[in-house]
């Protein structure tokens, strides 16, 4: 199941969330600390996802951007056990379909290289992620909604 934290539950999922924050910053270019996003989970500037198989197995962090001609919906973190068995396809698939019903056209990640990867396990080749519909754009992962 994947869920949508409200703002009165973050700090309920946090003891759960936080080792899969501190994993994909390990990843990051050291743009935030956990204490950062945090902060911005409870001023709702961003919004946690968990995915729940009896326990958070599990996460994301999103932020809706708002452009001058478009919103964009951003995936700032993304992290999980085990995620190629089944939850990361509903959490992208969960996320887009909020994202189009708030206003976005657009879905993006700024990944490490684990997002091509998982691009051509459930598309057809690197260029065209048929499976997933992101593609690599520079370094940045994106797919229109």
């Amino acid at each position: 199941m994947i869920l949508l934290v409200s703002r009165d539950q973050i700090l309920n999922y946090w003891p759960e969330v936080s080792p899969l924050v501190d994993s994909a910053l390990a990843c990051s270019q050291g743009e935030f600390d956990k204490a950062d996003i945090l902060g911005f989970l409870i001023a709702q500037s961003m919004n946690l996802w968990v995915s729940i198989d009896g326990q958070v197995n599990g996460m994301a962090v999103t932020q809706v951007i708002t452009y001058p001609r478009h919103k964009v919906m951003h995936i700032i973190l993304l992290s999980g056990k085990d995620a190629f068995n089944g939850w990361f396809v509903d959490m992208l698939h969960t996320i887009e379909i909020w994202a189009k019903a708030v206003g976005c056209v657009r879905v993006t990640e700024n990944g490490r290289r684990g997002w091509e990867k998982a691009g051509e396990r459930f598309g057809r080749n690197a260029d065209e992620h048929s499976g997933l519909g992101y593609k690599k754009v520079y370094i940045t992962m994106s797919k229109n909604i």
